[in-house]
């Protein structure tokens, strides 16, 4: 019987339907006559087929191979055809993470990874398969799996001696255990680089010791090493990348030494290697990375009072975060929405999103994002005068940092203190601060956001203002100041004027005390810190260096930003109701 004739009888039974193409082509329209028609054929008659199918198709569709990656590995995957299976199941793979089609990613990538460890092939193309399987595990915040993938992989590079393998294995865990925000565990992180930094140097594999030491640099950011050992590594990191012109490390690495410069207050160079970095992320077409730079650079204006430019980047990253389905970058981009809104005193914006941070980051278990976003929340709570809800989003934070084994508590301490002395229990207020260590400011710039540390550096100051020890504080006041004109660390100054003129006050020097807050009025007036502004103008109406109509005109303009379910306990604060007691 002729083919034009079987085709007809299929048809007319309504088993086929042949297809509108301008090459001849039939849809089987029911999966089961496919399946029984595949089956009865024998296995290596199967085989044969698919392997004629995959070959048709690549010289249908030469130029358009990656379309048709995913039809043409499993073609040749079920021809038993591993070599041409591994290619297309991580081009396939390839498509689906430029699509960010997370799960068809880890699909494809999981099978070229299997199907290569049992085709015996080399080194470069395991260490490739599994970084690739390994990054969508982890952009999909799947870090579990990320870990058990790495574990396994060292496993089998140990079995077969394979030391490229297993050194490459040893970085991508070490990495995910380095990051802090992720599945922090520094003293395995730490032993691990080590030990992969001394096999890199071993078998002279430069572009393996560039990632260690990259990840070294993460480890001693907010470490035990603090950011001056973390800028070391980082640089001989990028030293070794811009040597062998590898891209990608280039641009992790700037990406990750401006959270290093930030915290030695090196902004020039901080802004400078977000700013390479960035170009790099464009030119690698890595959406995701992108969206984690321009959150940093948000961090970037924020602490240098530019807020209008960091929210025009905060809204930037959360559309592009949107886009690709990357929660982390959402999650990252409300923080810094929320601290840009904060500072201006814009409470209504900024608590929402603080609260939409936390809401998306907390079932992706994103620590450091939501951490200060209950920081901010408490801080906030407290200072509008709702101290149940400030006092439960402080003993929160506390409570998570510690769970967290960040090496944070500090600053979740420091938090803790400032909403017990907004409640006025200075007893508290102690205990809160003797959990501090007692170390000078550059150790807490070495290990710390700038937020925090300002909180830090201020209680501690303050402390030592009550107890009497007044040299202590002004010592420590100063080198602050110093330093935060020296960084272009405008945002901070007010309040470290403000608490000089306490001191001043404290130390019966009251023209000091005045041209210190007038001082700190002019800098607030000038990024425009609506609840900064209020408590210059309060203390200065307070010590008759200001009208009470100066400091009426501060409350109304912050009033304006606070929510109307906030506005009572606001008004009842010590400070409003000393402003409007007359009225």
């Amino acid at each position: 019987m002729e083919l034009s004739t079987c085709l007809t009888q299929l048809e007319s039974s309504d088993l086929v339907r042949r297809l509108r193409e301008e090459d001849l082509a039939y849809l089987i329209k029911h999966a089961l006559v496919q399946d029984t028609a595949q089956e009865s054929l024998l296995k290596n008659d199967r085989k044969r087929l698919h392997r004629l199918v995959a070959e048709a198709l690549e010289n249908l569709y030469a130029e358009r191979l990656d379309e048709f990656a995913a039809r043409l590995f499993q073609h040749y995957d079920a021809a038993g055809a591993k070599g041409q299976a591994i290619v297309y199941a991580e081009r396939a793979g390839d498509v689906a993470a430029r699509l960010n089609a997370r799960a068809e990613a880890i699909l494809h990538y999981a099978r070229a990874f299997e199907l290569a460890q049992t085709d015996g092939e080399n080194s470069e193309t395991l260490i490739r398969l599994m970084t690739q399987l390994g990054r969508a595990y982890e952009l999909a915040v799947d870090y579990d799996a990320a870990i058990a993938l790495y574990q396994r992989t060292r496993e089998l590079a140990q079995t077969h001696a394979d030391r490229a393998l297993e050194l490459a294995a040893m970085v991508q865990l070490a990495k995910v255990w380095a990051v802090a925000a992720v599945r922090y565990e520094p003293t395995q992180a730490e032993a691990l680089a080590r030990e992969a930094l001394e096999l890199a140097r071993e078998i002279n594999d430069e572009r393996a010791q560039a990632r260690v030491l990259w990840v070294m640099m993460l480890l001693n950011l907010y470490g035990a090493g603090g950011a001056k050992q973390g800028a070391q590594y980082g640089e001989q990191s990028l030293a070794l990348a811009r040597k062998g012109n590898w891209r990608e490390q280039m641009a992790f690495t700037l990406n990750d030494l401006f959270y290093t410069y930030l915290n030695l207050g090196e902004m020039a160079r901080a802004r400078a290697s977000l700013l390479e970095a960035r170009a790099l992320w464009r030119e690698l077409d890595d959406k995701n990375m992108l969206t984690d730079n321009l959150s940093a650079s948000g961090m970037d204006h924020i602490v240098r009072g530019e807020f209008d430019d960091a929210l025009a980047i905060a809204y930037e990253s959360r559309a592009l975060a949107s886009s690709i389905s990357n929660q982390w970058g959402e999650c990252t981009s409300y923080m810094m929405e929320g601290y840009a809104h904060l500072e201006r005193g814009e409470f209504g914006k900024a608590m929402p999103a603080f609260y939409t941070c936390i809401e998306i980051g907390d079932p992706i278990n994103v620590r450091g994002p939501v951490l200060m976003a209950h920081y901010e929340l408490s801080k906030a709570y407290a200072f509008l005068g709702d101290m149940e809800r400030g006092l439960k989003f402080a003993r929160a934070g506390l409570e998570r940092t510690r769970s967290y084994t960040l090496g944070w508590d500090a600053w979740a301490y420091a938090v803790l203190a400032e909403v017990e002395s907004a409640r006025g229990d200075w007893d508290a207020v102690e205990n809160a601060a003797r959990e501090i260590p007692d170390e000078p400011t550059e150790y807490f710039f070495e290990r710390f956001l700038p937020i925090g540390v300002i909180l830090i550096v201020l209680l501690q100051a303050r402390m030592e203002r009550r107890r009497g020890e007044w040299g202590a504080a002004r010592a420590r006041l100063e080198s602050l100041e110093t330093r935060l004109r020296a960084s272009e660390l405008s945002l901070f100054l007010p309040d470290v004027l403000m608490e000089r003129a306490n001191l001043a006050i404290a130390q019966n020097e009251r023209e000091a005390a005045r041209a210190l807050l007038e001082q700190a009025a002019r800098i607030a007036a000038e990024m425009n810190l609506r609840a900064t502004r209020f408590q210059i103008a309060r203390a200065q109406f307070d010590l008759d260096f200001g009208t009470r109509a100066a400091a009426r005109q501060a409350l109304e303009a912050l009033l304006e930003c606070v929510p109307s379910d906030l506005r009572a306990s606001f008004l009842a604060t010590t400070a409003a109701r000393h402003i409007l007691q007359n009225d």
